[in-house]
């Protein structure tokens, strides 16, 4: 039985199917615990913009509109508070001043943890990227280079044992990919990520529905 299914391709079938979906729990594992309500409606304010000079200069349109709305006091610069007074404006109930704090943090340009209008644009740059990094219909094949990286760094994840950071500039795509992988893997065994149960559905193309059809997988 098992001549038969190695002759199809089925146990090879089933490691790049283990392989997609850990990819899969990791990537709702990193949006889970790198986005924020927050976040999302500050993004959802810009838009998406495509990487173009029109879309630059769109993107720029929206920041100094959105700029000027939260800078209600007209000092040039915007506070957590002002923020979050924006985002109830918006809709949110009670936006968490915390969760705001924190994203300020990397770009304020004062004491008092206040943007410019330039840092502003920045951390919206960063905010964005991050909002749009993943579509959810990544494969372990299909991940880009930044997308690897931003799954290998150990500061999202909680638990998963990543005592010394290998220096990802310097693997090759293969061995990037490998080290994902075995971080994935590494989560799953601790709990910290969870998968479904696989299914033969196609999905892998020809081959799988030759193995469907011949052996019934």
């Amino acid at each position: 039985c098992y001549a038969v299914m190695r002759f199809y391709g089925v146990p090879e079938m089933a490691i790049v199917k283990k392989n997609q979906q850990i990819v899969q729990s990791l990537i709702t594992a990193y949006r889970k615990q790198t986005s924020k309500a927050e976040f999302e409606m500050l993004a959802s304010a810009i838009g998406k913009v495509k990487a173009t000079k029109k879309g630059e200069e769109k993107f720029k349109k929206r920041i100094k509109a959105v700029f000027t709305a939260i800078d209600v006091d007209r000092s040039g610069m915007v506070s957590c508070s002002e923020i979050a007074e924006y985002l109830r404006g918006l809709g949110m109930e009670k936006p968490d001043r915390t969760v705001l704090k924190t994203l300020l943090e990397g770009h304020a340009v004062n004491e008092n943890g206040e943007l410019g209008r330039n840092e502003f644009e920045q951390m919206m740059r960063d905010l964005l990227r991050r909002s749009h990094m993943f579509t959810g219909l990544e494969s372990s094949e299909s991940l880009s280079m930044e997308q690897m990286r931003i799954l290998h760094q150990p500061n999202w994840d909680t638990g998963a044992g990543d005592t010394e950071v290998e220096n990802v500039d310097s693997l090759s795509r293969a061995h990037l990919r490998s080290a994902v992988l075995e971080k994935g893997y590494r989560l799953l065994d601790k709990g910290l990520i969870a998968t479904t149960q696989m299914t033969w559905d196609g999905s892998l193309g020809h081959d799988e529905e030759v193995a469907i059809r011949r052996i019934g997988v």
